[in-house]
């Protein structure tokens, strides 16, 4: 007789499986970083990427520049579904974040135990420095990618199923393309191809089987990376350009059209690494440094942690310190942003486990107290990062809020130009808005027109007279010259909101005016509306300089080809939540069959 839902509901509650501690370690987890994902500040990147974001799937583009379209449709479909807000434009930290803590689980499972597994999966829940990270950004999404990628990796060593190798490096290229920064891990895996059947099996460390599976793994990461590289292929036969990632590490000091950006994509340098990154110290110890302010019991207990696994399981322990090591000291030395060591939290997660379980294992009769006790003092440890980041919600999620409940689809903005363009561009792409710097000369051509026409006009402005550029105080007649813009239109105007950064502190002023109307003048307006080398929303085709038209046989051959595997990496993308679903519910069956579950 088969059981009802709430017979089934009962025995997963009450059975001694670890499947309901993980699903409630997911769901807590899920709920934190929604909460953290609509009250965090953010940074220009966030903007820069979630603007991008914005149309893109219209686009027909391969990619934009920074070489991260799987993440950037994804996103841009949660635009589509959910509306362009804080929160859509963080869905996939949030989502894929959520969902590295079961990832992580079965990871470790895998490489130690259960307990291990469970524990780790704990700390990754409620560690500050992966919440703190829930943005607009591509590595907590590239992060998920890399542990689930993993797991399959070290199944496939251990029960060399072909399988399991190639779905591990589909998921691997996924990750790459969610961002670049994934080709940094395939070190590890090639690693882990060669050198592991020699240290389980006493093979040859080149055997048939390795090149068979070297060769496997090479001919799927090449597919996965095509469009990439057919993006940049006629791209550059057809303008002599590349996006921005081949720009950095090729050319040289000449950073052609990005060049405005050279001071923030240096390739890899040794000096950065050991002498000084820019700060006066070693990219190394600046990289440390993150670990050691957002991730302090992490990365203490880690260090101990390294030592156990050497001795535990030396195969599993190696992987992971390849696995860390390499984009390790490679971003030291190129590109230091604590958002770029996220990939490590994880890692960390990992050999934090087997140094708490070893603390534990002190006293047997009280291992479950001390423990308890030990995660106990981490979840202190995670509170005293994330409680000063608790406020009402990010003063961009609250302006697009009040902008969708009372600015009129049809009204005209004008934006104070000491507002960061890509805020002003997420903040109003949907409305009709022109930034102060370029008010005069509209106001030249309404001069040519003799109207008595009105229409209802917003005006928004920075308080503090910096939004989000950092640059404003060196630039004092820029700031004189917008406030005077600005008070002149204040002196018409009536104020109807006033926006705070945090919880008190007035940020963004809104008010609410008329002004003069002319034919064609919002249409107008649209063609201001460009944020680093794209138009917003990709319209007007014919403004986006990172294009090209595919003319030669080959190059539609190929921008055909590499279409359809973009499309289908977005959509195995989309299927890991329900892999994951499918990973859960096994492992239930699995460990209720087993009769051995539970901590």
């Amino acid at each position: 007789m088969k059981k009802d839902i709430l017979s089934k509901t009962l025995d997963f509650i009450f059975s001694k499986n670890n499947t309901k501690y993980l699903v409630l370690l997911l769901i807590v987890g899920m709920i934190i970083r929604l909460i953290f994902a609509l009250i965090i500040g953010g940074s220009p990147d966030e903007m820069v990427y979630g603007v991008h974001s914005i149309g893109i799937i219209n686009s027909g583009l391969l990619q934009e520049m920074t070489e991260s379209p799987v993440w950037m449709y994804l996103t841009d479909l949660g635009y589509k579904i959910f509306g362009i807000t804080l929160l859509s434009s963080r869905l996939m930290s949030v989502i894929f974040g959520s969902l590295t803590i079961v990832a992580l689980y079965f990871l470790t499972k895998e490489m130690f135990s259960k307990k291990i597994a469970l524990i780790a999966s704990f700390l990754l829940t409620f560690s500050a420095y992966h919440i703190l990270n829930t943005l607009t950004e591509m590595d907590v999404a590239m992060t998920f990618f890399i542990i689930l990628s993993s797991y399959f990796l070290i199944r496939y060593l251990k029960e060399n199923k072909a399988n399991d190798l190639i779905i591990s490096t589909i998921i691997l290229g996924i990750g790459v393309l969610v961002k670049t920064i994934g080709l940094l891990f395939i070190p590890a895996y090639l690693c882990a191809l060669i050198i592991y059947p020699k240290i389980k099996n006493k093979q040859k460390i080149i055997s048939k089987k390795t090149i068979v599976a070297v060769l496997i793994f090479a001919a799927i990461m090449f597919l996965m990376v095509l469009p990439t590289l057919t993006f940049n292929y006629i791209l550059y036969n057809e303008k002599g350009l590349t996006d921005l990632q081949f720009s950095r590490f090729l050319s040289g000091e000449n950073k052609g059209i990005y060049q405005s950006l050279s001071h923030t994509i240096q390739p890899f340098s040794m000096k950065t690494l050991f002498v000084d990154y820019g700060g006066g110290k070693p990219g190394i110890m600046e990289g440390l440094r993150y670990y050691w302010s957002l991730s302090i019991f992490l990365f203490i207990a880690s260090i101990l942690g390294i030592i156990i696994s050497l001795r535990r399981n030396k195969s599993w322990a190696i992987y992971l310190l390849i696995l860390f090591s390499i984009p390790f000291v490679f971003l030291s030395g190129t590109s230091l942003l604590p958002k770029h060591f996220i990939f490590a939290i994880p890692i960390f997660c990992i050999f934090s486990s087997l140094t708490l379980d070893k603390i534990s294992q002190i006293s047997k009769k009280n291992s479950g107290h001390i423990l308890l006790a030990l995660l106990l003092l981490f979840l202190i440890v995670s509170a005293v990062n994330l409680i000063p980041q608790i406020s009402e919600k990010n003063s961009i999620q609250k302006t697009i809020e009040y902008k969708n409940n009372n600015i009129e689809k049809e009204s005209f903005v004008i934006i104070d130009s000491r507002i960061y363009n890509g805020r002003a561009a997420f903040m109003f792409s949907d409305r009709y808005y022109l930034e102060t710097n370029y008010l005069p000369m509209l106001l030249e051509q309404i001069n040519q027109y003799q109207t008595d026409k009105k229409i209802k006009t917003y005006v928004i402005e920075c308080v503090t007279d910096d939004c989000g550029w950092g640059t404003v105080s060196e630039q004092q007649e820029f700031n004189k010259t917008t406030e005077s813009i600005i008070s002149s239109l204040k002196e018409i105007s009536i104020l109807k909101k006033t926006i705070p950064q945090g919880e008190k502190e007035p940020y963004l002023n809104i008010w609410e005016t008329e002004f003069p109307f002319v034919p064609g003048m919002l249409e107008s307006t649209q063609e201001t509306h460009n944020f680093l080398y794209y138009p917003v929303n990709y319209q007007p085709e014919e403004k986006i300089i990172l294009n090209y038209e595919a003319n030669k046989p080959l190059h539609k051959f190929l921008d055909r080809l590499s279409h359809i595997i973009l499309y289908i990496q977005i959509l195995i993308a989309l299927l890991t939540l329900p892999l994951i679903a499918f990973l859960l519910t096994k492992n239930y069956e699995d460990e209720t069959i087993n009769n051995n579950a539970g901590v």
